[in-house]
């Protein structure tokens, strides 16, 4: 990461490549046309994401929050404001986007304007790539941020590692891996803050010590400008936030033991340090001053339902552990069991903390970083995991992922046994070099080669999820992926992942709309274990009535059986208004599909119905 650390490496490479002409030319290549090389890795990435996203757009329409931070930001291209009330009764606009009732906007100060939970950052990142090209136009710029990942990821190996080879390993790591391809194109903000926090990333912990002059005040400014954007994207990235800070020190700091500036340079750093912790600090003053204004109190929200505070008296460990199974080992929404390259990660890990120590606890930082984000789910039961593609509370985690298993091929050497492979059929050229060290090579073509059996692996998995995407989602109808092709996905290798039956698995919320005299019926596509379940619905009133009005639920469970409960009399006396819930347990016989189904007499208002259930704790 230091400049001569690099020179030196540099250096090295040439002497190695020139065992062999046609890797003596690459490292030329490299060497002298870096525009060029990087150029192309740019194009190749784009090209590749791009198709993998069109394929995956073309399956699965705009699901989950997607439609509502499009929503938000069609509010502030057509009024400049994050007040989306306006566009909640233009039918012509919300209708085709939300195609339900409004299940994620509320009026939180109680002044009539209806926001979202989500800070408006991400939403003013996309809206002109909206205003071109529609939803395209938002999966075009995502693509070319993705690639712009890719190549940053690419050349940091390449600096790291000092070997092109390992390079693109790296780069091939992290393009033949599902975070990259799914999420590029959904209407989400993981790609974004990936390539905006990894952009930081190179520049705090590569550049800005390498720069001279005025330029070190310019890149000093932009780290401050992306660190601040982070929280804005998402206040979950709040904390990958003070990670970089903490990457900007490590880098800053090389001897880590003398904090005191006794010279100039030293100054130096500490002022570029202010500069970005500074910059972070003007952002989460900025974003409690828009909590205070929208949200009538001094912190971000995370819910629109109403009295989901958290509860800091009775955290729950159980909860946690299980979101964190579901993030990397649910056979279904799991990072490992779809990315088995990245069990090789805390191998990575361990090397690079021994060769590169300040690297290693720069990407612990970032890794950190991202996946703290997900604490409050100690206090909370409104983080979950469910009804998403796989690795979606890691795709930003992919490059610090990526760098780390490219650690592991690196300390292969993969020059010496490549050249020693293929010297292999020469007996010329083994007695030439009779003082190699055959069993060490032996070893590391070993770990190499399983190297690359895993990238083919985890490239093999995206290709059959880049197939049929919409059979990834837990809550989409048909087969699993591996259920359809067991021919083509070993359902042993996702079988040794258990699902976790935790209070987070499987639960979930559907809306309904009931007017008068009307049956709604909502269905719960994925099939649930067997068990004890309480359904309960959540009932608001979308225009006022003064009548009261009896309801009955209904629980159908497959064919085995069903539920039906009269619910108490209800008024509704101003539009919005939350009336009581009711709940009906159930029990589950074993994988049946699950319905929801509310009768209203005629005359009933117009209402707005909940369904969450949730296994009986």
């Amino acid at each position: 990461m230091l400049p001569m650390m690099t020179t030196h490496r540099t250096a090295g490479t040439a002497r190695d490549a020139g065992a062999s002409p046609h890797l003596a030319a690459c490292a030329r290549v490299f060497a002298r046309s870096p525009i060029v090389v990087g150029a192309l890795v740019y194009a190749v990435a784009f090209c590749v994401i791009l198709q993998a996203s069109l394929q995956v757009m073309s399956r699965i329409s705009l699901t989950g929050d997607e439609p509502w931070y499009i929503l938000q930001a069609l509010s502030l291209l057509r009024y400049h404001s994050v007040d989306v009330t306006p566009l909640l009764h233009n039918h012509a606009v919300y209708d085709p986007l939300v195609r339900h009732w409004d299940d994620h906007t509320r009026d939180y100060a109680g002044n009539g304007e209806h926001v979202l939970p989500n800070l408006p950052g991400y939403a003013a990142i996309i809206a002109p790539w909206y205003q071109l090209g529609g939803h395209a136009g938002i999966v075009v710029f995502q693509v070319a941020v993705s690639a712009l990942t890719a190549t940053l990821i690419f050349d940091e190996a390449r600096r790291m590692f000092a070997s092109p080879v390992a390079a693109l390993f790296a780069l091939l790591a992290y393009l033949l891996a599902l975070p990259a391809l799914l999420y590029a194109e959904q209407a989400f903000p993981s790609t974004v803050a990936s390539g905006v926090a990894f952009l930081a990333f190179v520049l705090a912990a590569r550049t800005i010590p390498s720069a001279r002059g005025w330029h070190v005040w310019l890149l000093a400014c932009v780290t401050g400008l992306l660190v601040a954007a982070l929280p804005w994207i998402h206040f979950k990235y709040a904390l990958a936030a003070m990670a970089l800070v903490g990457v900007a020190a490590l880098a800053l700091h090389p001897p880590l033991r003398h904090w005191r500036a006794l010279d100039g340079n030293a100054r130096r750093a500490w002022a570029i340090l202010i500069i970005i912790a500074g910059s972070l600090s003007i952002s989460l003053l900025l974003i409690s001053l828009y909590s205070s204004r929208y949200f009538g109190v001094w912190t971000p929200q995370y819910s629109s339902v109403p009295n989901t505070a958290p509860d800091f008296a009775h955290p729950n460990l159980q909860r946690l552990g299980i979101l964190f199974w579901d993030v990397f080992f649910d056979p279904q929404s799991g990072l490992l069991p779809w990315v088995p390259l990245y069990f090789l990660v805390p191998l990575g890990l361990a090397l690079l903390w021994r060769r590169q120590r300040r690297c290693a606890l720069m990407l612990l930082f970032m890794l950190v970083g991202f996946l703290s984000a997900f604490l409050p789910a100690l206090v909370t039961n409104q983080i979950v995991q469910g009804y998403a593609l796989p690795s979606r509370f890691s795709v930003e985690c992919a490059p610090y992922l990526t760098l780390a298993v490219a650690a592991v091929f690196a300390a292969t050497k993969p020059r010496r046994w490549l050249l020693a492979l293929r010297s292999l059929r020469n007996r010329a050229a083994r007695a030439a070099s009779p003082r190699m060290p055959w069993a060490r090579v032996a070893t590391q073509a070993s770990i190499g080669l399983l190297c690359i059996a895993l990238l083919a692996t985890a490239g093999w998995f995206t290709i059959m999820g880049v197939r049929d995407p919409e059979l990834l989602y837990h809550s989409l109808a048909g087969p699993r992926l591996v259920e359809k092709y067991p021919q083509l996905l070993p359902a042993w290798w996702f079988g040794l992942f258990p699902p976790s039956t935790g209070p987070l698995d499987y639960q979930g919320a559907m809306p309904l709309i009931a007017g008068p005299a009307s049956s709604q019926r909502s269905a719960l596509a994925q099939p649930i274990p067997p068990g004890a379940y309480i359904a309960t619905f959540h009932f608001a009133c979308m225009h006022a009535a003064p009548a009261r009005l009896r309801l009955a639920a209904e629980v159908d469970i497959g064919t085995h059986a069903t539920v039906t409960r009269p619910l108490s009399a209800l008024r509704c006396q101003q539009p919005g208004m939350e009336l009581p819930t009711m709940s009906v347990p159930f029990v589950s016989a074993g994988y049946e599909p699950v319905s929801f189904l509310t009768h209203l007499p005629e005359g009933a208002p117009l209402l707005s119905v909940i369904v969450t259930f949730a296994p009986t704790r």
